[in-house]
């Protein structure tokens, strides 16, 4: 709680990208699978100097759609996503060390209207505040029921890779980010900045 905030008494990940290393070095990493899917994977550390050391890491995963939308014949739930970060290190002194990271994440393509195989609720359900038998609400609730009166099956009753949506659902984000650490250690104290 002291570290993470009071909301972290049930215990927290942290997650801490891998330091410079003052020794060269890294790996790639490739994946291939069915459905066009395909990772690429990279890092590469080493010694710049005395005083600076480097890691430049990439990633990369693609994948072709494998829920067909019988509406129009489209294939969803592709992915596409591309991450990659370095981070400049310096070693000031025995006690300071400095440490400037830029991170790029990127993701695209088309996401899944998830893989739901009951059938659809398509009657005209009671409706709220003791009114009963409004059109389209589910009981007790004031939200609205999409299938409400409609009288097609759902298709992954058969085929849970089958979908019959109206729409073709997109997924675009990117982010960047710069992070500037400052670690000053004393004795047995670390202090970050």
């Amino acid at each position: 709680g002291t570290l993470y905030g009071r909301n972290a008494v049930g215990g927290a990940i942290n997650l801490i990208s891998r330091e410079p290393d003052s020794e060269f070095g890294g790996f790639l990493n490739l994946d291939v699978g069915n459905d066009g899917y395909i990772v690429k994977q990279g890092q590469i550390t080493g010694a710049l100097s005395d005083t600076f050391s480097a890691i430049a890491t990439f990633s990369k995963l693609d994948r072709d759609g494998i829920q067909e939308n019988i509406a129009n014949g489209e294939l969803i739930d592709s992915l596409d996503k591309t991450y990659y970060s370095t981070i400049l290190k310096a070693d000031w002194t025995e006690n300071w060390t400095s440490s400037l990271r830029y991170f790029h994440n990127k993701r695209s393509g088309i996401p899944s209207n998830s893989y739901g195989d009951d059938p659809y609720p398509t009657d005209f359900v009671n409706g709220f505040f003791g009114v009963t038998n409004i059109p389209g609400f589910f009981s007790g609730s004031n939200a609205i029921n999409w299938f409400a009166g409609y009288n097609g099956e759902n298709p992954a009753i058969d085929n849970i890779s089958q979908v019959n949506i109206d729409h073709t659902p997109s997924l675009d984000s990117k982010s960047n980010g710069l992070v500037l650490t400052n670690t000053v250690t004393r004795g047995d104290l670390e202090f970050k900045y």
